[in-house]
């Protein structure tokens, strides 16, 4: 680096940020330096190269400051208006007019700032980015205490539960291997192993999410001749009991073809890496009941953690079923599955839900399928968040489907579903953005009430024939229609089809 291109980078750094040291300065110069060559010290490579435009980016983690409780600052113009929405014009949001305000000492008007490298979010937390137009210019600090305006929704991770192929292409490269541990007249022990291959990227990927390889799976199950069931699951949900308590009617052999989290339960921790558990009384005719838990924590993926505890109720005839189950939802450090531990996060939210599940089959092979759930959040603030004061919040999901076996061929299924997944209805929060006052030269805050409903309503229209080629193959289709996915409404529609033949070697 010559000393007069240094001595000039120096200078703008410093017009862009006047509170740096100079050994801060120097450091930022070295670690931008574009690499030339090995380095030394002569005059001809140095550290490499001066890099001007990467000494003005952030450097760093990026962390965005956050209001202490007992700031006293007047400058955040709170309009505590009643309304939900999310446009509401604040003056003193817009005070911040250039991309890299100038001061070392950005954190001044706030308390520490929250990492902004992992913002994963699920329907509230996306419907909020959407809503909230002040986070397009939220001020964050780099490593060292530079200050910038950020659009949030750059930096984060959507936790996608809508359907697509994707998941059809998990299940095709899943092994499965079952076997009986026990087996008597009165009394049976079965598990279930599920191991995923290594896959490599496919043009099946959902764009909207970052899916990596499961862990190994296992599910447990006893079958007692006095109609008790009771099942444990390893990283593996028990869909089982959700379904209806028993799989008996076709209804129960066929929902799991649809995709949408809407024919499953969208709060039963909102992934399944942890313990599951289930007891159960389901004869094949009258009274069933039921209770299941679930305990999750995806640690190394999006931060999800909860725990879930269920109480199942149903009557089956010889034609129909109905149900209901009532539960209890726990998180620690995120909503709704998203924001886990992040800035726009809770430190804890409890979610009391209902489900609400029909069946009816009809002409010997159909079954019409039809589930309603509904959720009320109750959530506590998060100390290193951006948001504060959450009302109550409202959601649900609702699925319906026709499908049925040995339409075309015998052992054939197929089915048509249409479906709403998890969204939140009702419900507010109260948002503080950063921004840099030029007056004061500090950091203020501009908080508003903003709505936690999304602008969209997605609706999602499934489809899958699956039919047996000989002992070994099967074919398999499915395919889905996503309207406003994510419930997003300036999102276009968004397909997702794969066909494929499924050969299994071996001698089983």
């Amino acid at each position: 680096m010559a000393a007069p291109q240094v001595a000039a980078a120096a200078a703008l750094i410093w017009s862009h940020s006047p509170g740096l040291t100079a050994t801060q300065v120097a450091q930022i110069l070295r670690t931008t330096a574009t690499d030339i060559g090995p380095a030394g010290i002569d005059s001809q490579t140095g550290v490499g190269a001066l890099n001007i435009e990467a000494a003005l980016a952030p450097i760093g983690i990026i962390t965005a400051p956050v209001e202490e409780e007992e700031s006293d600052d007047s400058d955040a113009s709170t309009e505590d208006g009643d309304e939900s929405t999310s446009d509401d014009g604040e003056s003193s949001g817009d005070s911040t007019d250039t991309d890299s305000s100038g001061s070392g000492s950005g954190g001044s008007g706030g308390g520490a700032g929250v990492a902004l490298a992992a913002l994963v979010v699920g329907g509230v937390g996306y419907a909020l980015i959407g809503n909230s137009s002040d986070l397009d210019e939220t001020l964050v600090l780099d490593e060292f205490g530079r200050t910038y305006e950020l659009d949030l929704e750059t930096r984060i991770s959507v936790r996608n539960p809508g359907p697509s192929a994707k998941s059809v292409v998990q299940e095709l490269d899943t092994e499965e291997v079952g076997e009986t541990l026990i087996e008597r007249s009165d009394f049976r022990v079965s598990t279930v192993y599920w191991a995923d291959r290594p896959q490599a990227p496919s043009s099946f990927d959902d764009p909207l999410t970052n899916e990596q390889s499961r862990p190994v799976r296992m599910r447990i199950q006893t079958t007692h001749e006095s109609n008790l069931y009771t099942a444990f699951g390893l990283n593996q949900s028990l869909a089982l009991f959700d379904h209806g308590l028993s799989a008996q009617s076709t209804a129960g052999q066929l929902v799991g073809g649809f995709r949408s989290d809407a024919f499953s339960n969208p709060f039963f921790g909102f992934t399944a890496k942890g313990y599951h558990g289930a007891i159960a009384y389901a004869p094949k005719r009258g009274l069933q009941s039921g209770v299941s838990f679930a305990s999750v924590d995806d640690g190394n993926r999006y931060g999800l953690q909860s725990d879930t505890s269920s109480v199942h109720l149903g009557l089956v005839g010889k034609a129909f079923g109905v149900g209901a189950t009532l539960g209890l939802m726990e998180e620690e450090g995120n909503l709704l599955g998203g924001a886990s531990g992040g800035a726009l996060s809770a430190s804890h939210a409890q979610t009391f839900f209902t489900v609400l599940r029909g069946h009816l089959d009809f002409a010997k092979h159909w079954s019409l399928i039809g589930k309603y759930t509904h959720g009320l959040t109750f959530a506590d603030d998060y100390e290193k968040s951006l948001l504060s004061n959450f009302s109550q919040i409202e959601s649900n999901s609702w699925g319906m489907g026709l499908a049925g076996r040995h339409v075309f061929s015998r052992g054939d299924q197929l089915g048509f579903g249409v479906s709403q997944p998890l969204r939140t209805i009702d419900g507010d929060v109260e948002v503080s953005t950063p921004y840099w006052d030029p007056m004061r030269a500090r950091v203020g805050f501009n908080s508003t009430r903003t709505s936690l409903v999304p602008n969209g309503l997605e609706t999602s229209l499934e489809f899958f024939y699956r039919k047996p080629i000989g002992k070994r193959a099967q074919f398999i289709t499915y395919m889905v229609l996503r309207d406003e996915p994510l419930h997003r409404a300036e999102r276009g529609a968004q397909a997702s089809v794969i066909g494929v033949v499924r050969w299994r070697f071996g001698s089983r």
